[in-house]
This record gives C-alpha cells, sequence and structure tokens, in this order.
C-alpha cells in the first residue's frame, strides 16, 4: 500500500464487535498496560489492547491503558449457535478513545442526529471465544467506569454507537450515571488509608451491549450549518474534514455535498481548529485554521501541499484546547 491510499484510510473504521453474564464469586484483577499503544496516525489498529480469560463463573475486573474500568462476568455471554465451553479462552478486545487524536484516527464524532454532544470519553469493548463473537445474555450487564478528564462534568449518559453505512452513529441516551457508594476511606488489610472517596474519579454506567459505548452529555446551544468551499483540484481528491472545538470536548467529521465540505448542527459561539487533508497521485495536502462559528458560516479553505509525515504528527498530537498549537 502506497502514501497515497494509505492516507485515504487514515478515516477507515474499525469494525463493531457484540457481547452477554450471570452469577459472581470471586473478583479477578487484570491490568492490561502492557500492551502496545498506537504509534502513528494510519496504524491505528495498535490501538487494541488485548487480554485472554477464561469462560469461568467469577467476576473479572480490568483496567486500560487510559483508565477505563470494566467489571465483567463470563458467564453473561453466549455464542449464537454453540455453546461456550466451562475454561474456554475468551478473548477481550478494548479501544480508548479520550483525546481528539484518538477520535480523528477512529473515524469517530461526538454527534447524535446531527446535533453536536460533548464527550467524557468513548471506548470499544469486544469478546468472542473460538473465533466467534460473544453477546450480552437478555437482561445481563457490564459496568463501565469512564475516568474523569480535568473534572466532572455534569450531566453525562451513556450512548450506544450503531453502523450505518461507513459512519457510526450515537443513540441515545440509553443509561444515566450511577452513583458509585463506596466508604469515604477504604483500608487495606494492614490498615493503612489506601483511597479516599475523592479520588473514585469516574463515571459509571451499566451497559446491556458490547460495541462502542459513549460517556456524553447534550450540548444546549443554537446550532447552525457550516459551509467549507474547497479549490477545484483538492474537491475532486476526495478530501477528510475535521472540526475539534477549543473549548468543549467535541469533534465532528464533513460530509462531501455538491463540491462543498458541511458541518450540520454545529454549536454557535464556539471556537474550533478545522483541519483538512487529502492525498493525489502521491502528494500530501493539510489545511489548518482557527475559526468561531456564526450562524451559516461560509469559509474557503486553502489546502498546502504537505507530507505524509506532517499529516501523521499532527493528527498524532492532537489534544484537547490545542488552539491551532501545531
Amino acid at each position: 500500500m502506497n502514501k497515497s491510499q494509505i492516507i485515504s484510510t487514515i478515516i477507515l473504521f474499525i469494525g463493531l464487535i457484540s457481547s452477554c453474564s450471570e452469577q459472581t464469586t470471586k473478583r479477578n484483577i487484570v491490568n492490561i498496560d502492557n500492551i502496545d499503544s498506537i504509534k502513528t496516525v494510519i496504524e491505528f489498529e495498535k490501538n487494541v489492547q488485548e487480554i485472554n480469560i477464561s469462560y469461568l463463573n467469577k467476576d473479572v475486573e480490568f483496567v486500560g491503558k487510559m483508565g477505563t474500568k470494566i467489571t465483567l462476568n463470563p458467564y453473561s455471554f453466549v455464542l449464537d449457535r454453540m455453546e461456550v465451553n466451562n475454561g474456554d479462552s475468551i478473548k477481550v478486545r478494548l479501544i480508548e478513545c479520550y483525546t481528539p487524536s484518538d477520535i480523528v484516527k477512529n473515524r469517530l464524532s461526538t454527534e447524535c442526529e446531527n446535533k453536536v454532544i460533548e464527550t467524557a470519553g468513548m471506548i470499544y469493548l469486544g469478546l468472542e471465544s473460538n473465533g466467534l463473537q460473544l453477546k450480552l445474555k437478555e437482561k445481563e450487564k457490564i459496568s463501565v467506569f469512564f475516568p474523569k478528564q480535568k473534572g466532572k462534568k455534569e450531566g453525562m449518559k451513556l450512548y450506544y454507537g450503531k453502523e450505518e453505512g461507513t459512519k457510526l452513529i450515537w443513540k441515545g441516551p440509553v443509561r444515566e450515571e450511577k452513583e458509585i457508594k463506596l466508604p469515604d476511606t477504604l483500608y487495606s488489610e494492614t490498615g493503612n488509608v489506601v483511597l479516599h472517596h475523592n479520588d473514585l474519579d469516574y463515571y459509571l454506567f451499566d451497559s446491556y451491549k458490547l460495541g462502542w459505548l459513549n460517556c456524553d452529555r447534550e450540548m444546549i446551544d443554537d446550532a447552525t450549518l457550516l459551509k467549507v468551499n474547497l479549490e477545484k483540484d483538492i474537491s475532486r481528491y476526495q478530501p477528510s474534514m475535521v472540526l475539534i472545538f477549543n473549548d468543549i470536548n467535541s469533534v465532528c467529521f464533513s460530509i462531501l455535498e455538491e463540491g462543498k465540505m458541511k458541518f450540520y448542527g454545529v454549536p454557535i459561539g464556539k471556537s474550533a481548529t478545522i483541519i483538512g487533508f487529502a492525498s493525489h497521485n502521491g502528494t500530501e495536502y493539510l489545511y489548518t485554521d482557527q475559526i468561531i462559528i456564526s450562524k451559516e458560516l461560509v469559509i474557503d479553505a486553502k489546502f498546502d501541499v504537505s507530507t505524509f509525515d506532517k499529516i501523521q504528527n499532527y493528527i498524532e498530537d492532537l489534544q484537547w484546547g490545542d488552539y491551532g498549537s501545531h
């Protein structure tokens, strides 16, 4: 695969996997922070963390590299056409997306029914056994703890991801945040203080599905349509364009219509970084700008010749509130 083909696959979608539980007894703690993290924009599948657990009737709790904590019981899952036998190996796959870089690389957005929502983190969770996908039994659930980033945001709820064509659509909200009920202070077996209640910085949800899960809240801002005019040559190269907001944790991808890039339902008055990239015959193109959303805003995008490495590094380094500092 050449660089032109690779650039065009930066935004390709990672496929979804499904999921299923029963009674609990012992708890097994598994840490997976030693798994290689993603290294480049285009090799985003390295962001998939994998562990193997056994099909046994006991709670399993594991923590991802970015702090997501998940509790499940393997007996809560089934296969469609065959039984899972006691002791069988189950592969758990986890993807964590807490930065705009991770969101862009996985071709995700923070949109629900053409409205921008604000995220506190997105994950993908899938389980399989004997090469087949598992799903949750009816009425069974998993517990998902999303770590709080830069303090608690009120009104966070759980959304499910649904694949429609080549795009993932968020459906919901489907669950309210649960209260974490623990004593004010936890003690170790020796009596030493190990954790204060204030340190429990998570959003907790029960989920009755696997696949893509999103901890989000609705925005109440007035919204508008943003149009971006493209140079004639660039419009023929099928560019990708993304809007990353500077003061809310939201990301939107555009749609190419009538030779223009269009962003639907973007909040008026918000500042954002807009990024476009394209590739044609071995040449890469990059466009970046800082904008403030106004009603029915129309802007002209001028792409500059760039390099594969520059685009790759630019996206890799994106953080919330960057304000186009690259």
